[in-house]
């Protein structure tokens, strides 16, 4: 009796403890796909066929640092853009203009294509031609022992803010304000700042259907949004030792504003093609006047036909593109075209950019000229060669090892001398506090804070500590 009762006790205890090992199991399950499921990012495109090369390489699959970063006050992005404004001044060229306004902007286009900004470009690969100088430069500022950006942002994310501060430039000076946000999160490739990877750019021989498509596939911009993009065509001016082309689109290649679409719905420039070379074509004012168009520009107001880069037809001959009504709205309201800029600027910056934990988004940096006391630029007497920014030695450009050993106060490295005034009260005093160690970026940010703000910061402090 006994032993039967211990038997049917038996068997009830196994079949419990094994119908919970079973439950056990499959919660388990459905508690990793879960977590599958809210880690694994939904592919912002489907699939590509394996008979295109193109977007098989778009899409490959390209391991990145994950590097996590403290979370970032505004104060941050203020002195990072107040040094990128400072790059910009100096780096002035013969005719006046800008050489890293244009520059910056062009080098995050170029690293937002493929699957993300990534902070990587191979400056070996055709499109890329006449990239170098400014990544350079931005690779010193951004490693730079004093500065410490390294430790605040990945370089796609310094990249980026690089871009915007110069794109706000441009537009300011246009007599509009973008309205584009900076986010944080995106992640560097394992070799940033280079890369062997050779990603599809746009041809700037290409119809109207040709540019159209590439923004649509690569960028999910629409034919609107692609025809305000390209106003940033306006900043700076082709080179013909790096893209073949040569000539400013505008008359004032510092400005983003709506010249450029002004003269593409102007006939009496009377554009004409000009044939640079077996490769290069390109559209000039008639008049005599200075001033460039490429196909792709051209495309956006004009159905042009290019065989393979000679149009069949002229400025006057072919018949309206598709977006033509698009181009001459920005040339009537230069305030249209920077809102309709500012939203498609705003794609472009966040191209594959992370979403969830990884992404923070935090208020535009306040530009210099938004300052209660604004910091004046630091005097340009003479116009210098901005390649003298790359290969130095220069007073605010140091060469220094990335990451090394040995540090500098932010204050000695700052390249504005009036911004230097606002912060030596704050370095000796975190000098005499801990002499053996210099003050971080972090630090130093303290200076460029309110009272009310500084003393925020030190309760936030008292909290965590």
């Amino acid at each position: 009796m006994n032993e039967h009762l211990f038997s049917k006790s038996y068997r009830k205890s196994n079949k419990f403890r094994g119908q919970l090992m079973l439950f056990a199991l499959v919660f388990g399950l459905l508690v990793e796909e879960g977590a599958s499921r809210r880690t694994t990012p939904k592919p912002k495109h489907p699939t590509p066929p394996n008979d295109d090369p193109v977007h098989q390489h778009m899409h490959a699959h390209v391991p990145h640092k994950s590097v996590k970063f403290p979370p970032l006050r505004s104060s941050h992005f203020d002195v990072i853009a107040a040094i990128v404004e400072d790059l910009i001044d100096r780096s002035r060229v013969t005719d006046g203009s800008h050489a890293f306004l244009a520059g910056f902007v062009r080098v995050l286009f170029h690293d937002c294509v493929g699957v993300a900004c990534d902070g990587c470009i191979n400056v070996d690969h055709a499109p890329n031609a006449g990239l170098g100088p400014y990544i350079t430069v931005l690779n010193k500022m951004y490693h730079d022992t004093g500065h410490k950006i390294y430790e605040l942002m990945s370089q796609a994310d310094f990249w980026a803010l690089s871009a915007l501060v110069a794109a706000r430039r441009g537009a300011r000076k246009g007599g509009q304000i973008l309205s584009t946000e900076f986010r944080t999160g995106r992640l560097d490739c394992p070799t940033s700042p280079y890369t062997t990877h050779k990603h599809h750019y746009p041809d700037a021989h290409g119809d109207t259907t040709m540019t159209l498509e590439y923004w649509k596939d690569f960028f999910g911009l629409t034919y609107h949004e692609t025809t305000a993009l390209l106003g940033a065509h306006g900043l700076g001016k082709c080179h013909r030792d790096a893209s073949g082309f040569e000539g400013a689109w505008t008359v004032d290649p510092d400005s983003l504003d709506n010249s450029y679409y002004k003269d593409l719905t102007n006939s009496r420039l009377g554009w004409r093609q000009q044939q640079i070379d077996m490769n290069h074509v390109q559209w000039v004012h008639g008049d005599g006047t200075s001033g460039i168009m490429l196909n792709s520009d051209m495309a956006l107001y004009k159905a042009i036909q290019p065989k393979p880069q000679v149009s069949e037809c002229s400025y006057v001959s072919c018949g309206p593109s598709i977006v033509a009504s698009s181009v001459e709205a920005f040339a009537e309201s230069n305030a249209l075209f920077v809102t309709e800029f500012s939203s498609a600027f705003q794609k472009l910056m966040d191209h594959g950019l992370p979403h969830g934990m990884l992404s923070q988004i935090l208020p535009t940096p306040v530009m210099q000229h938004q300052r209660t006391n604004p910091v004046p630029p630091a005097p340009m007497q003479v116009p210098i060669d901005f390649m003298q920014l790359v290969n130095g030695p220069s007073p605010f450009l140091p060469e220094r090892a990335p990451h090394a050993s040995t540090s500098q106060p932010l204050v000695s490295v700052l390249p504005n001398p009036q911004m230097q005034q606002q912060i030596p009260e704050i370095v000796s005093t975190v000098a005499q506090t801990s002499p053996t160690k210099p003050p971080s970026l972090a630090e130093s940010l303290m200076s460029l804070l309110t009272p009310a703000e500084r003393r925020l910061v030190e309760h936030e402090k008292k909290l965590a500590g």
